[in-house]
This record gives C-alpha cells, structure tokens and sequence, in this order.
C-alpha cells in the first residue's frame, strides 16, 4: 500500500489531491497537513517512533511559515536513510517558469505539479 502526504495550506486543494490519489491508488494511506511545520512534525514523529517514511509528499509552494521552496532544507536534516525513498513533488496554481526552474534546482524535488 502506498503512504502519500499532502502540505497544503488550502483545504480544497488538499482535498482534490487526496481524491485524485485515492481513485488513481485505490487503497492508499493519504496524510493532510495544513503547514509544512506539521509535517515537519509528523517526519520527526515517524523518526521518534523509528517508522518508514511515506513514498510520495506533495508539496505546495505558496505557504505561510514555511514555504515549499524553503522546505527541502528543513527536510535535508533528517537522516538520510530514513528520507531517501520519499520523493517530494512541488504542487502548484502557479505557471511562472521561474517556479520550476527553482524546484528543480533543489535537489529533493522529483516531480513539479501544477
């Protein structure tokens, strides 16, 4: 079963991706934070707890706090064998170029949704 994690601070948003990942993964774990300090949180929790990281976090970029072009590096400080499966996608309203040019340039980011 696949474990997905959504940080978006826009409920409607959060709740068109999780119905999107629940129809295309049937079956599948979907996490909902509203700010990336929860999920922050919740890493340290499955760290504390020593449980497997989720496969997937989709990622807003525009947040209050923490925003999703500064969250890899909160991330990057988590021990590497517990985060080097996850693959992070940036999710976005956004169609500025300069967005995707700068979340590709962060190394933790796999995939750019907009």
């Amino acid at each position: 079963m696949n474990k997905f994690v959504l940080i978006d601070d826009d409920t409607t948003m959060n709740l068109v991706h999780a119905t999107t990942i629940k129809h295309h993964h049937p079956g599948s774990d979907v996490l909902e934070f509203k700010s990336s300090q929860q999920g922050l949180d919740y890493f340290k929790q499955l760290i504390a707890n020593d449980e497997g990281f989720p496969e997937f976090l989709f990622l807003d970029i525009n947040m209050p706090e923490i925003n999703g072009f500064d969250f890899p590096q909160a991330f990057k400080k988590f021990p590497t064998e517990k985060t080097k499966g996850i693959k992070i996608n940036m999710i976005t309203s956004s169609l500025e170029l300069r967005d995707r040019e700068k979340a590709f340039s962060l190394d933790a980011i796999y995939g750019f949704v907009c």
